[in-house]
């Protein structure tokens, strides 16, 4: 294999392969020209949108034509066998295609539009072959769900389905046709599916060897739940008083007075909270050093809350001798 650049603007390189030959390539302005005798030859232009290629080899030869959103196509072998030609854009497109021997033509109509989320494609065949033709509609029926419905001259194509994709990989499909009816449903690990008296389960399953890693210590601090201390004093001995505080949201917790001077309460999140008037038992008042307080964490809050007893006053009527 050799190769040699040319320092001429027009003759840009020569090259020698044991297997394909000589082959030299010429550029001038938008035209690009390949030589090979033993190979592919071949002529292109490109200009702005336009796009043309014609390339030969041996008695096969093929022409491409492309401008903006139209294509054409044209080739054979020693003479015109056959022809392409139609527009494509944002995935609509409408194309024809045609082949012509000594025993006839062979004519194809091809074409899919796009509008909203449904999608129709057509074909249309007529020619060496008998006429046929094939239709088919998909229909969005959600954000997981789509239907679509096929209809043919051929009878074993004529059918209508309905789908589901999850965007995990799970998916159930149900198809009708003429005289059946398929379900097939599963995810990336499993499939089952059913077909009139036939039943076939699939299960796919990567195995992955283990490999030993090297392990990563890493130390981390978890924070301490906040702390409540409560003080109580004046009367210690009484019956347990159960107590409401109100958080930022609205939510009521209990909190219990036990007959202790000192008290820890840990079941409380962070946050602020304020005192709620309890109801106490007869005979018992509460009287709270601050009416609201703020837990936080790892952090001890201290209150002070005084209890009393209600002393009634006693009226005694005597009986007075006459």
């Amino acid at each position: 294999w050799v190769q040699w650049s040319s320092p001429w603007p027009v003759l840009k390189q020569i090259t020698y392969a044991s297997h394909g030959g000589w082959a030299a390539r010429l550029e001038a302005g938008d035209w690009r020209i390949r030589l090979a005798p033993g190979g592919q030859s071949e002529l292109a232009l490109q200009r702005n949108q336009l796009r043309s290629l014609l390339s030969l080899q041996g008695e096969r030869w093929q022409s491409r034509l492309n401008l903006k959103h139209f294509y054409a196509v044209a080739g054979g072998c020693g003479k015109w066998d056959y022809s392409r030609m139609g527009m494509a854009r944002n995935g609509h497109y409408l194309e024809i295609y045609e082949t012509h021997s000594t025993q006839g033509l062979d004519l194809q109509l091809t074409g899919k539009l796009k509008i909203s989320g449904y999608e129709l494609f057509g074909l249309f065949r007529q020619g060496l072959v008998p006429q046929s033709w094939m239709g088919r509609l998909a229909i969005p029926l959600g954000r997981h769900w789509q239907g679509t419905v096929h209809y043919s001259s051929s009878p074993w194509l004529q059918q209508a389905s309905l789908s589901y994709r999850s965007p995990k990989g799970a998916f159930a499909t149900a198809r009708m046709y003429r005289n059946a009816i398929a379900v097939q449903m599963g995810s990336p690990t499993w499939s089952v599916s059913f077909q009139g008296q036939t039943v076939a389960l699939r299960v796919h399953h990567c195995f992955d060897f283990p490999t030993k890693r090297p392990m990563e210590w890493r130390e981390e601090i978890l924070p301490r739940e906040p702390q409540l201390r409560i003080q109580t004093t004046g009367l210690l001995q009484h019956p347990v008083l159960r107590c409401l505080v109100v958080d930022a949201g609205g939510q009521e917790h209990v909190v219990h007075i036990l007959s202790e001077e000192w008290q820890w309460k840990t079941h409380l999140p962070p946050g602020q909270y304020t005192w709620k008037t309890p109801e106490l038992p007869p005979g018992y008042s509460l009287t709270f050093e601050t009416p609201t307080f703020t837990l936080k964490p790892g952090e001890i809050c201290s209150i002070r809350v005084q209890i009393d007893a209600i002393q009634r006053k006693i009226t005694w009527i005597g009986r007075v001798d006459p």
